[in-house]
């Protein structure tokens, strides 16, 4: 079976979790991982009235992005039937 990664993140409002995605190498999905990090972190950088310093991505030990790797789910194909419901 092949593998799919996830690209999920984890909301800071209610702790929910959201896919946003999915890749079909591990590679892409952290790329697209750090590239949101990034991002998150340059927008929490111009938030006004922040009392605490935000901290790189790489520095960081939470992580907001992350891959998850899972078994793709390959459906069978059902046969149409003649009869109309």
């Amino acid at each position: 079976m092949e593998d799919i990664f996830l690209l999920v993140e984890h909301s800071r409002d209610r702790g929910e979790v959201h896919v946003l995605g999915w890749f079909s190498t591990e590679t892409e999905a952290r790329e697209a991982a750090q590239a949101l990090e990034w991002q998150a972190y340059r927008t929490a950088l111009k938030i006004k009235g922040v009392s605490h310093g935000a901290v790189p991505p790489g520095e960081a030990t939470y992580r907001r992005y992350w891959v998850k790797g899972i078994s793709r789910y390959h459906a069978n194909t059902l046969t149409a039937s003649g009869t109309l419901h």
